[in-house]
C-alpha cells in the first residue's frame, strides 16, 4: 500500500508503531537525493484481505490526513493523487496535424537534390 500525505518530520519507525495497529508488517519511507524524506511510505500486510480493509480509511496523525492508495496508483510531486485530478480521466489522444505543419514535415523530410541547390544559388548570386 502506498500512504501520502505524511508530514515531512515522521520518520519510518514513528509511522510504523501507529501503522501496527492496522495490521501493517513494514514500512518503508523513501527519500529523495538530498536525503529528505518525499512525503510517502509502502507499507506491507500479510494478506490482500488487511489491505483491502486498510485501503477503505484514512490514517489521522496530529491533523495530518494520510490517505492509504492501491500501490501503483500514480501520484504528483505535491502528494495529489490523479485519480482525484480533473486530469485523470484524460486520455492523451494524437492530435491532427495542420497543414503548414505537415508541409514543413515534408520540407524536412524530403531531401532537397543538388540541381535545386544550385539553381538556388545561382538566383542569389
Amino acid at each position: 500500500v502506498k500512504i501520502v500525505g505524511i508530514p515531512s518530520g515522521m520518520t519510518s519507525r514513528e509511522l510504523m508503531i501507529i501503522l501496527q495497529q492496522s495490521g501493517a508488517e513494514t514500512c518503508y519511507m523513501p527519500i529523495n537525493s538530498r536525503v529528505n524524506r518525499r512525503g510517502l511510505a509502502f507499507t506491507t500486510f500479510p494478506s490482500e484481505e488487511h489491505v483491502q480493509e486498510f485501503l477503505k480509511g484514512s490514517v489521522i496523525i496530529s491533523s495530518y490526513h494520510l490517505t492509504p492508495l492501491p500501490k501503483l496508483t500514480k501520484t504528483c510531486h505535491k502528494k495529489f493523487t490523479f485519480q482525484g485530478n480533473k486530469y485523470a480521466n484524460a486520455v492523451k489522444q494524437k492530435q491532427p496535424i495542420s497543414i503548414k505543419q505537415q508541409e514543413n514535415y515534408r520540407e524536412i523530410k524530403d531531401p532537397v537534390e543538388d540541381n535545386q541547390i544550385k539553381s538556388i544559388l545561382s538566383n542569389i548570386s
